[in-house]
């Protein structure tokens, strides 16, 4: 399991998932930046070019929702591979 910074950790205790403006705030990004990133990962994932963690979301009645957990495992992948969205 990754570390989880006491910052990370506290938010992962209030929900297990996140609305897109939560998660975009999260990661300092805009919402449209980060449904750029589940575009990205789901066009590699289709061609099949995608064999590492994919963001984690789901989506319910239209709307997304991002796994904390999921988030910061991605997050250290996509870092430490120094992905390019």
């Amino acid at each position: 399991m990754p570390a989880v910074t006491d910052e990370a950790y506290s938010m992962q205790t209030d929900s297990p998932l996140m609305t897109l403006e939560q998660t975009a705030e999260f990661l300092n990004l805009t919402e449209s930046q980060v449904k750029s990133i589940i575009s990205s990962e789901n066009a590699l994932r289709a061609q099949g070019d995608s064999e590492e963690v994919s963001f984690p979301y789901i989506v319910v009645q239209n709307e997304i929702y991002v796994s904390q957990i999921g988030l910061i495992s991605w997050l250290e992948g996509a870092t430490r591979e120094r992905r390019i969205y």
